[in-house]
């Protein structure tokens, strides 16, 4: 039960901070989406597909990634989704066939520190302390 609550507050706290970023009030809040589709294909040769010392098996691995991602950008914040499933064939060994799948996300909130010092200022730190 408590892992319980503190999973439900992890997951209530950072989709606060994730649609806190995306809600900012103003004239310059403009949201720039961007679509990204991608595909990948690979044929690797491998003389060993088991590793094994005898009785080597050799196949051709046929590899198919096709994949999305999602990119939304403010003044402030980024978000990047992508998703991206591998399909992977074998020439001679059709039961070895599988699926891997790979998805993730970006999000970055960019801080802005402006700090201004003047040169006088400056000068009459140095001179206290020497």
């Amino acid at each position: 039960m408590q892992l319980l609550k503190k999973t439900s507050l992890v997951q209530t706290l950072l989709s606060f901070v994730l649609f806190w970023g995306f809600l900012e009030v103003g004239a310059y809040a403009q949201t720039r989406i961007e679509v990204t589709p991608m595909i990948t294909v690979s044929e690797t040769y491998d003389d060993n597909i088991f590793l094994t010392k005898n009785n080597k098996v050799s196949d051709f691995i046929t590899v198919v990634t096709p994949g999305i991602v999602l990119g939304l950008h403010q003044e402030h914040t980024d978000l990047q989704l992508r998703y991206a499933p591998s399909f992977y064939w074998y020439a001679d060994r059709s039961d070895l066939n599988y699926t891997a799948q790979s998805a993730g996300f970006i999000y970055a909130i960019i801080l802005m520190i402006i700090a201004a010092v003047s040169w006088r200022s400056v000068r009459r730190i140095i001179q206290c302390h020497l």
